[in-house]
């Protein structure tokens, strides 16, 4: 019984960080996208500059 009981607790940790881990993946995919996205724009920003 207890083998039983230790395998249901191992394979619900198990999903609740898989879940844990595509979250945090998700939230630094966009945080990337921002920042490039950013750069993007400050990269264009200087070159006006430069050849204005």
């Amino acid at each position: 019984m207890s083998m039983k009981l230790s395998e249901a607790i191992l394979k619900k940790l198990y999903e609740i960080l898989l879940e844990t881990d595509q979250q945090m993946i998700q939230e630094i995919r966009e945080c990337d996208t921002k920042v490039i996205g950013a750069f993007r724009k400050y990269y264009k920003g200087s070159q006006n500059e430069i050849f204005s």
